[in-house]
């Protein structure tokens, strides 16, 4: 009874950490991927890192909100762009969800 206590308990937890290792090499290559295509600085990136593991934190706790998330979580990332960052987002921001969360219709969420 013990065993399969521990053993439910070593699957949950490794179950967890390779989910959480998949989103933050996920939340990595995404900033990565912004960083080269905003020219983004070391700041910038380290800004964007961190609301983007906000993101994904707050979207595993409530994911019938992820329409606002997106929207709030583009305003902060906006915050850390300078006038040419912005324009340039504005740009990619849809192709760039849609390869973050393999989402077809992000663009729509992103209007709403």
């Amino acid at each position: 009874m013990i065993k399969k206590f521990l053993l439910t308990i070593t699957i949950i937890i490794g179950f967890n950490f390779s989910y959480s290792q998949d989103i933050k090499e996920n939340v990595e290559k995404s900033v990565q991927n912004l960083s080269q295509k905003l020219l983004l600085n070391e700041d910038q990136v380290n800004s964007i890192t961190s609301i983007m593991n906000e993101f994904f934190l707050k979207l595993e706790q409530n994911k019938n909100d992820s329409t606002s998330l997106i929207k709030q979580t583009n305003e902060k990332i906006e915050s850390y762009l300078d006038k040419k960052q912005k324009i340039k987002f504005d740009v990619i921001k849809s192709d760039w969800w849609n390869k973050l969360l393999g989402k077809r219709n992000t663009q729509q969420n992103e209007q709403d």
